[in-house]
This record gives C-alpha cells, structure tokens and sequence, in this order.
C-alpha cells in the first residue's frame, strides 16, 4: 500500500516510484485500519470546518478509507 507519491519515467523508460512509505497488504491489520477510519471520522466530525485539525484528520481518513478499498473491505 503506498498512499501518495509520484512515478518518474526517464527517456530509457525505467520508471522510479517516490513514495515516503510504501507496506506490503498483509502487514496491515485489517482491524486497526477500520478503528483508525472511525477514530479519524471522528475527528474530522468534531473539528471546525476549515481548521488545520479538521484538514490533518481528513487526510488521515482518506488514507484510511483507500486502505480500506486495497484490503477489499467494508468500511
């Protein structure tokens, strides 16, 4: 699972992935990204519209909900 980066193809087309972190699937715990998703829902719900803590818990739970989507579960 990589949740954000970027892919560089050169003119010999190798192709270079830029990621911070990248995890193998069956490392994530399918449990504790379903409690991250409702603890980052949570907190997106409880901070003001348009504050930095409202942005940081919406990104974490974007995060979240893609890996929900690669590990083929219902959030």
């Amino acid at each position: 699972f990589i949740s954000g980066g970027f892919a560089v193809t050169k003119e010999n087309n190798e192709t270079d992935v830029l990621a911070t972190e990248c995890v193998k699937l069956d490392q994530l715990d399918p449990e504790r990204v379903r409690a991250g998703l409702a603890e980052f829902r949570a907190a997106m719900e409880a901070a003001a519209p348009d504050s930095p803590e409202r942005a940081r818990a919406q990104i974490s739970f974007e995060v979240h909900e893609a890996m929900v989507s690669a590990l083929g579960l219902t959030a």
